[in-house]
């Protein structure tokens, strides 16, 4: 089985943390009573490395306008990914759609550790294998990353990122955990197969990120302080 490396563009990492962070910082600003889910897709090329290893390099995320999303899932749209085809095809012709990517919100820590929330779900296999259109645009060889998230009940002074497993990365921002989950599709007679989270053969690079966590950087929306008479 060839090894894959995921490599992420500075843009790309900025905009599906920022897209994950929004989403999840959503129930604070709009009072909805609830983080939900959100995502998008993914565009770059794969190149051969001298290794042997499969190159993903994403250079652009694009978040879904059109999907459907709740706290617990996501639907894209293939209209939606359609239209953004012919527009890439027009502005940034040297990149095609390598896949999709969404995120897994929880409410803290412990939830994430016992729903091993940095992997995929059962959902996730079935809306990834049946995603014709994807598998179709890259050949069989599309890359899905999960952006899981929760918010921690003290900040981590200093912020750091490494490798949770080969496939997945680990680090804080503000008082969130973050985890970046590569998954790479495959055929195998016929079959279509996603490699898995443990003994994978795909391998996050770490992201071009600069991460400081000042005192103060907490993330949420607090009410203005009253100036004293």
């Amino acid at each position: 089985m060839t090894e894959k490396r995921v490599r992420l563009s500075l843009g790309a990492a900025t905009d599906i943390i920022m897209s994950g962070l929004t989403a999840y910082e959503r129930r604070h600003t709009k009072k909805e009573g609830s983080y939900v889910e959100t995502g998008g897709e993914l565009w770059g090329y794969v190149r051969r490395l001298p290794s042997g290893e499969r190159l993903y390099y994403v250079e652009q995320a694009t978040v879904s306008v059109f999907a459907r999303r709740d706290h617990e899932s996501i639907a894209h749209s293939p209209d939606e990914t359609a239209i953004k085809r012919k527009v890439m095809q027009r502005l940034r012709p040297e990149l095609t759609l390598l896949g999709d990517f969404h995120t897994h919100p929880y409410d803290d820590l412990p939830d994430v550790k016992s729903a091993a929330g940095w992997g995929y779900s059962p959902g996730d296999v079935e809306y990834w294998k049946g995603d014709d259109q994807v598998w179709e645009d890259t050949g069989n060889r599309p890359l899905f990353l999960i952006l899981a998230l929760c918010p921690l009940k003290r900040q981590i002074r200093e912020a750091q990122q490494e490798n949770f497993y080969v496939n997945i990365l680990r680090f804080e921002i503000g008082h969130f955990r973050l985890w970046l989950h590569g998954v790479a599709g495959h055929v195998t007679n016929g079959q279509r197969r996603l490699s898995t989270t443990t003994h994978s053969t795909v391998h996050m690079d770490p992201l071009p990120l600069n991460l400081r966590n000042q005192p103060g950087s907490r993330l949420e929306e607090r009410p203005p302080v009253s100036p004293k008479a």
